[in-house]
């Protein structure tokens, strides 16, 4: 050996002695180097190849970088598991993965990952069907190329396109939940960027203009939109990045300050247990007693009723608030409380005005409520007004005795549930 090192500085070739040390030593060293020192010392001999792509440092390296536990466990409906797959995994190449895809918005990585894969998780947790309503997301690069240069979305939300992105329109199911009334389907998909782009094409021609991007539809009857630059609309300050409701030129409203936000809440709503799943679709109806629903029990029967504002289903001049009445009694009540419902006694507010509403039965049954029993029904009650509120009593008749008597409706709330709406409109009020 020193006889070719004699013989290399002869020649006036450099000559680099490469000290032997234990493998433990140079791990430790080897830590404290960047991304590129790391790549540039991999050429220098064998050892040190081994030792600076070896899966300890690059672990670690994914971890400190990019600020992610890389022991969560995937969600099962996403080709990167939520991202990407660590089960024998080369860090080397995760960490490239990150970097080519994700490196534009790095500031907002870890964030956005956080609150994704909690939502995720939650969903698959609760056996939601994600199955169409969500797909991998795209790389900042395509995300680019599919928006041009008319249109420019701030970090986090692109970061939000580059995990994830819009499925299927569908007109029964969306990835933020759903409302039922009168058979009418209220489903809030989340639209993929190549559809929001689409859209925004058509809407910028009308009188929305090019401000705003659909991000959130209804099979386009009801969207929210992305703002993308500041702008005033209805005497309405709208800051980039917040996500708005828009139905006409005099109806704009806010409703959430970003569109992680909208995330967030579907998370929260779901794991809370707020929105009920039922056959694997989220209800956007609320069923926690302070959390948008109220609660009443009469003789052990039990009435939860709540309500959503539904712009898409309102007539120029009025407003339609759905509202779900659910009706239980618990296991453990006497069989002789069980009843039968006869009829219905509504107390209907909205501004300084009242109106009683009576009939036989709920849209057109007459519900058996024992022991363990379960029944629930959606109806609709249409305003001139932007909030209002509803109250009442059922007339049950025991199946025992067949005494008559009322049970209370506890009084619930009819509200737009955003802020503030622009315009007020007047009509006569209805009740269905």
């Amino acid at each position: 050996r020193k006889t070719d090192i004699k013989r290399r500085q002869k020649s006036g070739r450099c000559v680099m002695q490469v000290p032997i040390l234990p493998p433990e030593i140079l791990t430790d060293i080897f830590k404290y180097l960047d991304e590129c020192e790391l790549v540039k010392i991999s050429l220098v001999c064998w050892q040190w190849n081994e030792i600076s792509t070896g899966n300890e440092l690059w672990k670690k390296r994914c971890e400190n970088v990019w600020a992610t536990d890389l022991n969560q466990t995937g969600v099962k409906e996403f080709d990167d598991s939520f991202i990407f797959p660590q089960e024998d995994s080369n860090f080397l190449s995760i960490f490239k993965r990150f970097h080519s895809r994700f490196f534009p918005v790095k500031s907002q990585f870890s964030r956005v990952r956080r609150v994704l894969w909690k939502l995720f998780s939650t969903l698959q947790e609760f056996g939601v069907d994600l199955e169409g309503l969500v797909r991998t997301g795209l790389g900042c690069k395509e995300i680019d190329s599919i928006l041009g240069d008319e249109i420019k979305l701030n970090e986090e939300t692109k970061c939000i396109y580059s995990m994830i992105n819009g499925g299927e329109l569908y007109r029964s199911r969306g990835l933020f939940g759903k409302y039922v009334h009168y058979g009418v389907v209220a489903a809030f998909a989340f639209i993929s960027l190549n559809n929001s782009r689409a859209f925004w094409e058509k809407t910028k021609r009308m009188p929305t203009g090019d401000y705003l991007l659909p991000v959130v539809s209804w099979v386009c009857k009801r969207n929210f939109f992305y703002v993308l630059r500041d702008h005033t609309c209805c005497g309405e300050e709208l800051k980039e990045g917040e996500i708005v409701e828009w139905k006409r030129p005099s109806w704009i409203t806010r409703v959430s300050s970003s569109f992680l936000g909208l995330f967030e809440e579907l998370q929260e709503q779901v794991s809370t247990e707020n929105w009920d799943i039922e056959e694997g679709e989220v209800i956007r109806y609320p069923s926690m007693p302070g959390k948008g629903a109220y609660e009443a029990t009469t003789r052990g029967v039990k009435v939860v009723t709540s309500s959503v504002y539904s712009p898409e289903s309102s007539p120029d001049g009025s407003y339609c608030f759905p509202y779900r009445i659910r009706m239980s009694m618990d296991p453990s009540c006497p069989k002789e409380w069980s009843c039968r419902l006869k009829s219905r006694h509504w107390v209907i507010t909205h501004g300084d005005e009242s109106e009683t509403v009576d009939g036989p039965g709920v849209i057109g049954l007459y519900p058996l409520v024992e022991p363990g029993s379960f029944f629930e029904y959606t109806s609709r009650c249409v305003l001139d007004r932007t909030t209002g509120s509803m109250r009442g009593s059922f007339t049950m008749e025991s199946l025992l005795t067949h005494e008559e008597f009322d049970i209370e409706v506890p009084l619930f709330e009819l509200n737009t549930e955003y802020p503030k709406l622009k315009k007020l409109r007047s009509t006569n009020s209805k009740q269905d």
